[in-house]
C-alpha cells in the first residue's frame, strides 16, 4: 500500500515538472518585433538636376519629440537613411533636418505634414523587402523620394563712408561658389537686403567716387553687414587732388598776367613798348575820301554842268 503512495507521489511530482515550466512560458510576455524603415533623401535645388544629399538627420519621434530612432544620410549610401525601432513604441512621425535646408517634396502615399515639421507616415500597405525591412521611398533617380531644397535666407547690412555717412545708391553684390550672382542698391542711411539661399558668398560692393570694397566672404548665417569705403584719392600732379590741382593751376595763370603787365609797363617807359597798338580808321577814311573824288582811274572828277562840252546841233 505504501508503495503504491509513493509510487503516485512521484508520478505526480513529475508531471508537475513537466506542466509547470509549460504553464510559466504561456503567461511570459511576447517579445517585441523590431521595425525597419528606409528610404532616400535628395537635393532638388540642384541646376544640374537631382542629386543625393548628405548630412541629413532623419528621426523617428514620439508625441513628446523625443526621439526614438535616428539615422544620418550619406553620399556612400546615395543619401539612404535607415531607421529601426520596435513596435512597442508609439512614433508620431519622422522630421529630416540639413542645415540651410528644407523638405520640398514627399511621397504623398505615404507621408503627410503636420502642423510642425514633423511628416505622419504609414507603411501598413507596404510589403516588406526579404530582409524584412520596410521601403518608404524611391531613391533619388525616381520620383518619390524625399525632396529637400536650399531655404531661402538674406544678407543685409549698411554702406558708409569713412567719414560715417550713409552711401545711398551703393551697388552690392554676392557671389555664390557656383556662380550665381544677387545684387541690390544701398537705399536711404547706406542699407541694402539680399535675399539669397542659405550658404556662405563673396560680397562686393561699389559706390561712385569711392574705392571699391574688394572681395568679402559672408554668409547667411551670420547675415549682418557693415561695408565702408574710402574716398577715391584724386591725384592729378605731384600728390594733389583735383581741387588743390586747380588751385595751384589759378596761381600760375595770375602770376603770368602779373609778369606779363609789368614787363609791359617797363618796355612802354622806354618808349619801345614790344605790344604796338595799330588803329587803321583814319587811314580807311583817306582811302574812301580819295575814292570819291578821283574814282578808281585816280583822275579828278569833272563836277558842276559845265563839265561836258555840248554836242553840235545837226544842221
Amino acid at each position: 500500500m505504501i508503495s503504491r503512495v509513493a509510487l503516485a507521489a512521484v508520478l505526480l511530482a513529475a508531471m508537475a515538472v513537466i506542466v509547470l515550466p509549460q504553464g510559466a512560458d504561456a503567461d511570459d510576455p511576447v517579445e517585441p518585433a523590431t521595425v525597419t524603415l528606409y528610404g532616400y533623401v535628395g537635393d532638388v535645388s540642384n541646376e544640374t538636376g537631382n542629386v543625393p544629399l548628405d548630412g541629413v538627420v532623419v528621426r523617428v519621434v514620439d508625441a513628446r519629440g523625443g526621439t526614438i530612432a535616428e539615422s544620418v544620410t550619406g553620399m556612400d549610401e546615395a543619401g539612404e537613411f535607415v531607421l529601426a525601432y520596435t513596435d512597442d513604441q508609439v512614433p508620431v512621425g519622422m522630421t529630416f533636418t540639413k542645415e540651410g535646408y528644407t523638405v520640398r517634396t514627399w511621397p504623398e502615399s505615404v507621408f503627410m505634414k503636420l502642423d510642425t515639421d514633423v511628416f505622419a507616415y504609414d507603411y501598413s500597405e507596404i510589403i516588406p523587402d526579404e530582409d524584412g525591412r520596410y521601403r518608404l521611398t524611391s531613391d533619388v533617380s525616381g520620383g518619390s523620394f524625399i525632396g529637400m531644397g536650399l531655404t531661402e535666407g538674406h544678407i543685409f547690412g549698411n554702406v558708409y563712408s569713412d567719414s560715417g555717412k550713409g552711401l545711398s545708391g551703393a551697388k552690392v553684390s554676392i557671389t555664390s561658389s557656383d556662380g550665381q550672382i544677387f545684387t541690390t542698391t544701398a537705399g536711404s542711411n547706406g542699407y541694402f537686403d539680399i535675399q539669397a539661399y542659405y550658404g556662405t558668398y563673396t560680397l562686393e560692393v561699389t559706390c561712385k567716387g569711392f574705392q571699391d570694397s574688394g572681395k568679402m566672404e559672408v554668409s547667411t548665417f551670420d547675415p549682418s553687414i557693415v561695408v565702408i569705403l574710402k574716398e577715391k584719392d584724386h591725384t592729378l600732379f605731384f600728390g594733389l587732388d583735383v581741387p588743390h590741382t586747380l588751385e595751384v593751376i589759378g596761381v600760375i595763370i595770375a602770376i603770368l598776367v602779373l609778369l606779363v603787365v609789368a614787363i609791359s609797363r617797363a618796355r612802354s617807359r622806354k618808349g619801345k613798348s614790344w605790344i604796338t597798338i595799330v588803329n587803321d580808321l583814319d587811314q580807311q577814311d583817306e582811302e574812301d575820301e580819295y575814292r570819291g573824288r578821283f574814282g578808281s582811274s585816280g583822275r579828278r572828277r569833272p563836277s558842276g554842268r559845265g563839265c561836258c562840252p555840248r554836242r553840235p546841233s545837226p544842221l
